[in-house]
């Protein structure tokens, strides 16, 4: 299954829509400025209905762990750490990795046991360029989503990921 993650510019939200290789609209992401908590994020699917929550949390100016709570209950977080240079998180929650060569490399892969279980392209290096993520065996499509939907976020954010172990749920 191929996707597309767009980000909207301009809006009092922050947005983002996902559409599959034929431009359907598959999800759309989005959280307000001035919510509480602040910028929680939640996922949708076409029809509206809620697949995923992301909660950042705050530890200090260079660290932050984003918790997704996924409609079906499933808990899984990841950190970011502006000063690393290669990306690599943990999600033993779904036995998952996610890899990356530096944020500046664009391109990123989550892996399983068995294989690769996605892969997450920007189509440029702008902050704001569109991601195409690729799943080979069209599982776990919403959870890829909402990896794909926090990582777009900390590279807009400008702060980076880094090599950090995912908290425990």
């Amino acid at each position: 299954m191929e996707l597309r993650i767009s980000s909207k510019r301009f809006t009092m939200h922050k947005e983002m829509d996902v559409f599959d290789a034929g431009g359907t609209l598959r999800y759309h992401a989005w959280s307000e400025l001035m919510q509480l908590p602040v910028n929680e994020t939640v996922i949708e699917d076409a029809t509206g209905t809620e697949i995923a929550r992301i909660c950042p949390k705050q530890f200090s100016l260079l660290r932050s762990i984003n918790t997704v709570t996924m409609a079906d209950g499933t808990t899984f977080s990841l950190s970011r750490d502006p000063l690393g240079f290669n990306v690599r998180f943990e999600v033993p929650e779904l036995g998952w990795e996610l890899t990356g060569k530096g944020i500046l490399a664009c391109e990123f892969e989550i892996k399983d046991a068995t294989g690769i279980v996605a892969r997450i392209r920007k189509q440029s290096c702008a902050i704001m360029a569109d991601y195409d993520v690729d799943i080979p065996h069209e599982t776990d499509v919403e959870r890829v989503v909402a990896i794909a939907v926090v990582l777009k976020q900390f590279l807009i954010r400008g702060q980076g990921a880094a090599t950090a172990p995912a908290a425990p749920a």
